[in-house]
């Protein structure tokens, strides 16, 4: 597994007029809405395989999507 940094990962993912803060990041991985993890209550670091896999809801369509 690789993991980012939350401010590299927005930066990254997100149109500098969209980006969200650092804070609704953590928020994000905490709720479970973006895989990664906390460490501390600043450090906070993205999943970026587990990101980049395609998520539709669907396990069977999700399976077909990442040729698994």
């Amino acid at each position: 597994m690789a993991y980012v940094d939350a401010k590299t990962w927005a930066n990254e993912e997100f149109h500098p007029n969209s980006r969200p803060d650092l804070r609704t990041v953590r928020d994000w991985v905490k709720n479970g809405y973006v895989p990664g993890r906390i460490i501390g209550p600043r450090r906070v670091y993205i999943n970026v395989d587990a990101w980049k896999k395609e998520q539709t809801g669907n396990d069977l369509a999700d399976k077909v999507l990442n040729n698994q």
